[in-house]
């Protein structure tokens, strides 16, 4: 082993291959491997996390219906009230271009049951729930909403809405807003064998999201949102130095641990009596102990003395016992 106190950090981790399966156009299985044990429950956790709550998606934000005040009024021309819809927009999904609010609109008139088809969409905007009812109108009057739609993150409150009264909208009903668009991910481990050894795993992630984003994308995401802020840690500048020393020195490392024992330059009773032991390089004198050396024959104190000082000259020492 290298003498001294110096950090060193010898990963070996294998290569993870990632597979997809494809179960429809919301919901996807990636299967993970080849994982070090513990491993794939690391991953799948973190992974989950992310997906859950972190990955943009869009979500209504609020509506301004006219002569509504509050949402439990009574929306005039339907059969509905402000609370009815409010319920049946938080339902609807809508896939927006960019990051402004939008504003969608629906006019109607004629007595009948209204989808969230019906409602007018801007080039761009499409709806991914085209079957979620909305309302029922009587044919009394017409009846004018508009709805905004918003790109977020998360979960904002109704009143976190600060837009409205940055754009100077009044008497807007505001929504409860879910933007998360992945709305299951399961975790699921399994042994893995490479040859034989069987102290691997292989982690299969279930994820299903609401269409926004697919479940290829929220990965991407995810992936990226974690890479981000295991950054921050770079500022430990030391030990990034540190680290990217680590291949160069674990090249210099192996080369000396392939150099024959003739570099150590011993003289003949020590040498020969390695030789003859079948010990022809540094690196299999290394994984010896004293005690093992002592056991070797003709291999007196004087001897190993001499084999422990010029192990010392290249910084190296025996191994502990």
């Amino acid at each position: 082993m290298k003498k001294g106190g110096c950090f060193t950090l010898n990963l070996g981790f294998k290569k993870i291959e990632v597979q997809y399966e494809e179960i429809s156009n919301k919901r996807a299985r990636f299967h993970f491997s080849t994982l070090e044990r513990g491993y794939a429950r690391t991953l799948g956790n973190d992974l989950r996390r992310v997906l859950l709550s972190s990955i943009p998606g869009t979500a209504v934000m609020g509506l301004l219906i006219e002569g509504l005040n509050h949402e439990f009024q009574h929306v005039s021309g339907t059969i509905n009230n402000g609370t009815e819809l409010v319920t049946r927009l938080k339902n609807m999904i809508f896939s927006i271009p960019g990051e402004d609010m939008m504003e969608l609109k629906f006019s109607a008139k004629k007595a009948g049951s209204y989808y969230a088809k019906d409602i007018a969409l801007p080039e761009g905007v499409e709806c991914l729930t085209p079957d979620v009812e909305f309302l029922k109108l009587t044919g009394d009057k017409e009846v004018n909403i508009t709805i905004f739609v918003k790109r977020g993150r998360g979960y904002l409150d109704a009143d976190e809405h600060k837009e409205f009264e940055e754009e100077g909208f009044q008497d807007v009903i505001r929504i409860d807003s879910d933007f998360k668009p992945v709305k299951n991910v399961s975790i699921h481990v399994e042994k893995k064998r490479v040859g034989q050894n069987t102290n691997y795993e292989k982690l299969v992630l279930d994820v299903e999201t609401d269409g926004v984003v697919s479940p290829k994308e929220a990965i991407t995401i995810a992936k990226f949102i974690l890479i981000s802020h295991l950054r921050y840690l770079d500022d430990m500048k030391e030990f990034v130095e540190e680290f990217e020393l680590l291949e160069e020195e674990k090249q210099k490392e192996e080369e000396i641990f392939d150099m024959l024992i003739e570099t150590l330059d011993l003289s003949p009773r020590p040498y020969n009596c390695l030789k003859k032991s079948g010990y022809n390089t540094i690196g299999q004198v290394l994984a010896l102990t004293r005690e093992q050396l002592k056991a070797l024959d003709q291999l007196g104190a004087k001897s190993i003395k001499e084999i422990e000082e010029k192990l010392v000259k290249i910084g190296y020492k025996l191994k502990d016992e």
